[in-house]
């Protein structure tokens, strides 16, 4: 909808015999005529000052406005806006509609408790033992070295403001160092992976062991029963977290 404001022009549709009886030349019925908005009752009322075909100047008030997508109803006068003003109006509509989009989609997504094991911000920090800053003679490059517990080093660089007078030390070290932090996560993650990965690795192993030991538990006692006469098969149950086993030996 385009809100109707004082001194916008908008084409003005009078009847025949409304013409007529106000003297206004609109001999040619194709064209409508020119109109300027005098006073706003709302969006779809207007009074205004409207221009015949010969451009003399005629009041007329409470005029309805048809908005887009209005239906025209019975009446000896109407106004609407011009193709033009319409085509501006979709035109703005969208762009609204795409601005708004885009500023839904920057909104940032609710923070979720990872499901499984994950770095944190808190993480990072506690591998930092140490941190150093120095402006490099002669520039605004500011570079920050973050010595990790492992002894491991890395080095951001900000590269300072374009002119000197924009300088700011302060600003110089916090982008130093994040850039030096954008470093760390990726080396944290690898010795995460790594812990993960001998984790899984271990749960194997001791799986296989119970396994083996089972195995010889079942057999020592088909052994036991088959002495006894009982000659048997031995089945021994063996879970390891989700998983189950059923280790079964018959007798030989």
């Amino acid at each position: 909808m385009i809100k109707p404001t004082v001194g916008r022009v908008v084409w003005f549709w009078p009847s025949a015999n409304y013409a007529s009886q106000r003297g206004m030349m609109c001999s040619d019925r194709a064209q409508p005529l020119a109109a300027l908005i005098a006073y706003v009752h709302g969006d779809r009322m207007v009074n205004l000052s409207v221009l015949d075909q010969k451009g003399e100047a005629f009041a007329v008030c409470s005029v309805p406005l048809l908005q887009e997508g209005d239906e025209l109803s019975p009446c000896s006068f109407y106004c609407e806006w011009m193709p033009y003003q319409k085509g501006q109006a979709a035109k703005t509509d969208a762009l609204t509609e795409l601005v708004s989009s885009i500023a839904e989609a920057k909104q940032p997504l609710p923070e979720q408790a990872p499901a499984g094991p994950a770095l944190t911000m808190a993480d990072i920090d506690a591998v930092i033992v140490d941190e150093s800053y120095q402006v490099l003679n002669g520039s605004l490059v500011t570079t920050c070295c973050l010595t990790l517990r492992n002894g491991t080093k890395v080095v951001g660089i900000n590269y300072g403001s374009v002119s000197a007078s924009n300088y700011c030390p302060e600003k110089g070290r916090q982008y130093a160092r994040e850039h030096a932090i954008e470093q760390v996560w990726p080396l944290e993650g690898y010795l995460l992976r790594q812990r993960l990965y001998e984790q899984d690795q271990d749960a194997e192993l001791m799986l296989i062991a119970e396994l083996d030991a089972g195995t010889t538990a079942a057999e020592a006692l088909v052994d036991h029963l088959q002495a006894m006469g009982s000659p048997v098969r031995a089945t021994i149950p063996v879970k390891r977290g989700d998983r189950e086993y059923q280790i079964t030996v018959s007798p030989k």
